[in-house]
């Protein structure tokens, strides 16, 4: 800059002199949040939706103006999507960043693959449960759901079973409880006749009657039906044993 003053009856000669100046440039010096955007509600492993965030842009010039999401980057705390926890993400602008409030609670596992229901077995003499069918699921962070089988029953008979989970991930809901119902049916064994055909002789006759078990013994049955004169007679056999049926 170069300034001159003429000479008058109060100055005399010509005087100047320089002043060097500096313009720097407009930079981004603050940024606040005007309008939160539509979804603060998160789940782990999710990803930011933005639509509806507006920024107040501040500047060195004292110049302020409004900025939409789409002139900004975003940056998660850890990863390419949410956490369990994260109580905000980083919005970027020009160099300078500001915090968006969210919030972000545990992941469900996918269970829609994985059956736990009502089944129905046969007696076989050892204790009989009921196991899960289809796919355990895995997370997003490698986890999968442990799981426990608590129930079931030997004899005849309805047991209630359940199926209990815990996970060691920490963005991961522990999946819930299930309950199946475990039906045991008697083992159908097949009766054996023996001595159904006699000579009379005065004494009473009764022909005899077993079947073997799932382990392969001879279990005799009662025999309910004798006669001692010549002809023809129905014998029943039963078993008081609720696991077999004849």
């Amino acid at each position: 800059v170069y300034a001159e003053v003429s000479e008058n009856e109060n100055y005399s000669g010509i005087r100047s002199e320089t002043v060097s100046f500096l313009i720097i440039k407009e930079e981004v010096v603050g940024i606040s949040v005007k309008n939160m955007p539509y979804k603060t509600e998160y789940k782990a492993f999710d990803i930011f939706s933005p639509e509806g965030l507006i920024f107040n842009v501040s500047h060195n010039s004292g110049r302020s103006l409004e900025v939409s999401y789409e002139h900004f980057s975003f940056e998660y705390l850890n990863g390419e999507s949410f956490r369990y926890g994260d109580g905000y993400i980083n919005a970027l602008y020009k160099g300078v960043s500001v915090s968006v409030p969210i919030s972000v609670k545990k992941a469900d596992y996918n269970m829609s693959r994985f059956i736990f229901s009502d089944t129905v077995v046969f007696y076989n003499g050892m204790k009989q449960s009921i196991n899960y069918a289809g796919i355990l699921p895995v997370g997003l962070d490698g986890s999968s759901p442990e799981y426990s089988i608590i129930g079931g029953g030997i004899n005849a008979g309805q047991y209630s079973v359940i199926i209990s989970f815990k996970t060691d991930s920490s963005n991961y809901n522990t999946p819930e409880t299930k309950t199946a119902v475990l039906t045991v049916k008697p083992y159908v064994a097949k009766a054996v006749w023996e001595g159904t055909s006699f000579v009379y002789d005065g004494d009473m006759k009764v022909p005899c009657c077993y079947y073997k078990d799932i382990f392969g013994r001879k279990v005799e049955l009662d025999v309910l039906g004798g006669a001692s004169f010549a002809g023809i007679y129905t014998a029943l056999a039963n078993t008081s044993d609720t696991n077999y049926i004849l």
